[in-house]
């Protein structure tokens, strides 16, 4: 008998998601969004390896994931992203343990294998702490942070910083959060440039 969790999540955290997950990666694992069902608290998380957002998942207590089901399973990003979907649309989706999914919206579903492979431990490089030492982040990716807190309603986002040897945490909303890890600033210039 195929084990199942149903649950559902708005469009706009998914494409919040989509924002940070890996676009173009040999590591094929990355092109995917992870619902992780191995904490206390379900969490959809995605990282191109530079940028991180994880997402604390609800699911009604009847669907609460089952014993064997007590694992990471990355879905497609394409097929996510193949739902046309509004602001304020809700994506109804199922994880089975014979490792396939469906999505669904308004009426249009997608199905399919999930991805095979293993999610990195996106809780290692999630700081437990910070220095608040600055350090250097790449303009994109902070630029990327912005439109992410825009989808989730994040009002005040900020980050605490640590320095140039671990990565920042992006302080988003009460259920989500970012991780960026910063670039060494050595070849980074110091001085404003001389045609100032």
């Amino acid at each position: 008998m195929t084990n199942q969790v149903t649950f559902t999540m708005p469009a706009r955290q998914l494409k919040a998601l989509a924002i940070s997950a890996s676009k173009d990666d040999v590591r094929y694992y990355l092109k995917g969004i992870a619902f992780d069902f191995t904490g206390t608290h379900p969490v959809a998380v995605s990282t191109d390896g530079h940028r991180l957002l994880a997402i604390k998942i609800d699911i009604p207590v009847e669907q609460t994931p089952t014993r064997d089901m007590k694992k990471s399973y990355i879905v497609p990003l394409d097929a996510i992203q193949s739902l046309k979907t509004k602001k304020f649309d809700e994506i109804t989706i199922t994880i089975r343990d014979d490792e396939t999914y469906s999505l669904s919206n308004n009426g249009t579903e997608t199905s399919g294998r999930l991805i095979e492979g293993r999610f990195p431990d996106w809780r290692k490089v999630t700081p437990t702490e910070v220095s608040g030492e600055p350090g250097q982040y790449q303009a994109d990716y902070i630029g990327d942070f912005g439109k992410i807190s825009t989808l989730l309603d994040a009002k005040y986002p900020t980050i605490s910083h640590n320095g140039d040897k671990g990565p920042a945490l992006i302080n988003l909303t009460d259920d989500s959060f970012g991780v960026l890890m910063p670039f060494r600033a050595e070849n980074t210039p110091t001085e404003t440039p001389n045609w100032v």
